[in-house]
C-alpha cells in the first residue's frame, strides 16, 4: 500500500511540473507478447525493445536476448527483425481554436494541414502502413493500405472551424479502429489527435480512455491547439497525463511552435523482433516466461507472460498385433532324419502407432520393442514404428508379453501396455525319427542285445532249448560226408543225365545246435513280394516289398506311395499295383516320365498282369515279382537226355 501511494504521489508531481510542449522522457523498455505454443517445443513470440529515447532497438543479436523460462535461462535459437508497419489514426477535433490566424492570414489549422499534407507526402508507396482518418462530421476514412488514399480524404475535408463544435467522442471513435485487428501480426499502434482544449465535461471520459488505449497498447498523441494562457489549464494537464500514459507525446500549438515531425512517431512502431527458442518444460503446469535483453546500452527484462501448456508423454499402440503364431518345420522330407530344421515363420513384422495426447508431435529419439522384459528390437532413426521380431530361438509353444517404448527429443518417455502373443510350435513326426537316426546305432545294439538276452532266458529256462554236444554234431556230420561220397561212387545209385534239384541251405549251422520248437504253419497273408534285382541270388528278406490283397502305390513321395523310392528317375506318384482276392496282380502306369517296364517292355495302358518271375523296372529301380506260396509257382519241365534203347 506504502509503494502504490509512493507512486501516485510521484506520477501527480510528475504530471504538474511537465513542460507544457515538451516531449516526454522515455524509459528504456520491452514488451514480449503472449507466447506461441502450437510447434512446441518450439515456442515463439514478438519482442519490443525500446532504448532510453523511445526508439525502437534495431540490430540485435541472438546472443544479446535470451529467454528466462520458470526462472531457468534457455537461449534464443531464432532472432529476425521484422518490417511490420504501423496502424495510424488522425482524428480531427476542430474547434474556434483553429480558426485564429496570423499575421500573414493563414489559420492554426492551415498549418496543420500543412504539416500533415507534407508528411503524407514523404511516405514511400512500398510503405506497409495501415491508415485511418476520422472527424466529428464526416464519414470514417478507415484502414487505407496507401498514404496517398489517405491525403485524399485530407485534401476533400472541407469545415469552417469557427462553426465545428469539439468533442472527445472522435477520440473514443479513433481508438476504436487503431484496436481492429492488425493486417500484419506486430504492427505497432498509433493514435494522434488535432484538438483544443477540452471543458471539465469532455474530461469526464478521459480515464477510461486512457484504460482502453493501455489494454490494447495504443500510443496517444495530442496536438492541443489553443492560446498559450491555456497550456496550463487543468484539462490540458489532463491531456498531457493522457498521452505520456500511453507512450505518447503531448504538444501545445498556438501558432508560433514548430510542428513534430510525425515520422518520429511511427517509425518505433513500424519494427519488432520475431524470437523462438527450443522450451524444455517437461512438466504439466503453468508456467512463465520474460525475455531479457543485454548490450552496451540495454539492460531490460520485460515483465512476465503467462501461459498453461499441457506436456505429456508419447504414447505408443500396437497396431493390429498378432495374437497367435504359429510356427512348423518346413524342412524337406529328405532331412527328416538329421537335426536340420527350418521352422517357419523365421520372424514377425510388428507395426506400432505413437500419439502424442497433449496434441504435440515432436520428433522421436528411439522406440524400443520388449519381449518378456528384454530387447527385441529397437529403433535409432526413421521409421520408428516397425519391428521385425526374431522368432527363430522359439522352438517350443509359449506365451509372450510385447511391450514397445517411445522416447521424443524432449525426453519423455511412454511406454503401452502389455499385449499377450502365443506361439505355437507344431512338431512334426519326422522328428522322432531324427532322434532315433541320430543314436541309430547305439540303440539297434542295445534292443538286439536286450530281446535276445531275454529270449534266450525264457527258452531256456521254460526247457525249451535243449544244447547239444559239439561231438556229436561232428560226427553226424561225418556220416552225411561218407554217405554222399559212397552215393556218388555207387553205380546203381547213379543219375542218368536229369540232375535233382538241390534246394539252398537258408539257414547257417550254428542253428542245428539248438533243438527249437517247431510251430505251427500258419497261412500267410502275402500273397507275393517285390525283390530287388541283384548280383547275388535274391535278396534279404527286409529288401522284399510284400504284397497283400489290396492296392500298392510306388514312387518317391512318401506320402502319394506306399513304397518310396529315393531315385531321381522315379515320379512322385509312379506306378500302382492292385491284386485281387484270388491273388491276381495287375499292374498300371500313373503317367511316369521313365514308365513303368514288365520283362524290358512298356506296360500296357490298361495294365499288365503279373506272373512269377516277372522283372518290373520303375525308372532306374528293377524289382523281380516271385509268389509267397511255392504250391503256386510252375514246376519245371524236364526234358530226359538219355539215349534211345531201339536205335
Amino acid at each position: 500500500m506504502y509503494k502504490r501511494l509512493c507512486r501516485f504521489a510521484l506520477l501527480s508531481i510528475w504530471l504538474l511540473l511537465l513542460p507544457i510542449s515538451a516531449d516526454a522522457q522515455a524509459v528504456a523498455n520491452a514488451i514480449l507478447t503472449p507466447p506461441v505454443t502450437d510447434n512446441f517445443p518450439r515456442i515463439s513470440a514478438y519482442l519490443e525493445v525500446y532504448d532510453g529515447q523511445g526508439d525502437f532497438a534495431h540490430n540485435l543479436r541472438e546472443e544479446d536476448v535470451f529467454i528466462i523460462e520458470d526462472e531457468q535461462p534457455v537461449p534464443v535459437s531464432e532472432l529476425i527483425e521484422l518490417e511490420t508497419g504501423a496502424q495510424f489514426v488522425v482524428a480531427l477535433n476542430l474547434g474556434p481554436t483553429f480558426a485564429i490566424r496570423d499575421i500573414n492570414g493563414i489559420s492554426r489549422y492551415d498549418d496543420l494541414q500543412q504539416a500533415l499534407t507534407e508528411w503524407a507526402n514523404t511516405q514511400p508507396a512500398s510503405s506497409q502502413d495501415d491508415l485511418s482518418f476520422l472527424t466529428n462530421d464526416e464519414p470514417e476514412h478507415i484502414h487505407l493500405a496507401t498514404a496517398r488514399q489517405w491525403l485524399s480524404g485530407l485534401e476533400t475535408y472541407t469545415t469552417d472551424p469557427r462553426a465545428a463544435i469539439p468533442s472527445l467522442d472522435v477520440l473514443v471513435r479513433a481508438i476504436a479502429v487503431a484496436a481492429d485487428p492488425p493486417t500484419r501480426p506486430g504492427m505497432g499502434r498509433a493514435v494522434l489527435i488535432l484538438t483544443p482544449p477540452p471543458d471539465r465535461a469532455g474530461t469526464a471520459a478521459l480515464q477510461s480512455i486512457i484504460s482502453l488505449a493501455k489494454q490494447e497498447r495504443i500510443r496517444v498523441h495530442v496536438w492541443m491547439v489553443s492560446s498559450p494562457a491555456y497550456f496550463t489549464t487543468e484539462g490540458a494537464t489532463q491531456l498531457a497525463g493522457l498521452a505520456h500514459q500511453t507512450g505518447g507525446q503531448f504538444f501545445t500549438y498556438s501558432g508560433e511552435e514548430s510542428i513534430p515531425n510525425i515520422e518520429s512517431y511511427l517509425e518505433p512502431l513500424r519494427y519488432i523482433y520475431s524470437l523462438a527458442y527450443e522450451s524444455r518444460i517437461v512438466t504439466d503446469a503453468p508456467h512463465q516466461i520474460a525475455a531479457h535483453i543485454e548490450t552496451e546500452n540495454l539492460d531490460i527484462t520485460t515483465e512476465p507472460q503467462s501461459f498453461e501448456l499441457s506436456v505429456l508423454p508419447p504414447n505408443p499402440i500396437f497396431v493390429s498385433p498378432p495374437l497367435n503364431i504359429f510356427r512348423a518345420n518346413r524342412a524337406p522330407i529328405e532331412n527328416a532324419l538329421t537335426e536340420r530344421t527350418d521352422y517357419t515363420p523365421a520372424e514377425q513384422p510388428v507395426e506400432i502407432l505413437i500419439e502424442f495426447p497433449d496434441g504435440r508431435v515432436r520428433p522421436l529419439v528411439r522406440t524400443t520393442l520388449y519381449v518378456d522384459g528384454s530387447i527385441a528390437g529397437e529403433n535409432t532413426a526413421p521409421p520408428f514404428d516397425k519391428f521385425t521380431w526374431d522368432l527363430s530361438e522359439y522352438t517350443s509353444s509359449g506365451t509372450h508379453l510385447l511391450q514397445v517404448e517411445a522416447l521424443d527429443s524432449m525426453g519423455l518417455s511412454g511406454i503401452s501396455i502389455e499385449t499377450t502373443v502365443q506361439v505355437t510350435v507344431q512338431r512334426t513326426p519326422q522328428s522322432i525319427a531324427a532322434t532315433i537316426a541320430q543314436n541309430g546305432h547305439l540303440i539297434a545294439s542295445v534292443a538286439a542285445a536286450l530281446a535276445g538276452g531275454i529270449l534266450m532266458l525264457v527258452l531256456i529256462v521254460g526247457g525249451r532249448i535243449r544244447p547239444k554236444s559239439f561231438g556229436r554234431l561232428r560226427g553226424k556230420s561225418a556220416t552225411q560226408r561218407q554217405q554222399k561220397k559212397n552215393a556218388k561212387t555207387d553205380p546203381v545209385t547213379q543219375p542218368v543225365a536229369i540232375k535233382p534239384l538241390i534246394p539252398r541251405r537258408s539257414v547257417s549251422g550254428w542253428r542245428n545246435r539248438l533243438s527249437w520248437p517247431q510251430r505251427r504253419t500258419t497261412p500267410s497273408a502275402t500273397i507275393a513280394y517285390l525283390e530287388p534285382l541283384t548280383e547275388t541270388k535274391g535278396g534279404t528278406p527286409d529288401e522284399r516289398i510284400p504284397i497283400t490283397s489290396g492296392e500298392i502305390t510306388f514312387g518317391k513321395d512318401p506320402i502319394l506311395a506306399t513304397a518310396a523310392f529315393n531315385d531321381p528317375s522315379v515320379a512322385d506318384l509312379h506306378a500302382r499295383l492292385r491284386t485281387d482276392s484270388e491273388g491276381h496282380s495287375c499292374l498300371f502306369d500313373e503317367g511316369s516320365t521313365a514308365g513303368t517296364w514288365v520283362n524290358y517292355n512298356p506296360i500296357s495302358p490298361n495294365g499288365t498282369k503279373l506272373a512269377y518271375g516277372d522283372i518290373i523296372h520303375f525308372g532306374r529301380i528293377g524289382l523281380r515279382f516271385k509268389l509267397s506260396d511255392k504250391k503256386q509257382i510252375p514246376k519245371p519241365v524236364v526234358k530226359s537226355q538219355e539215349p534211345n534203347r531201339d536205335s
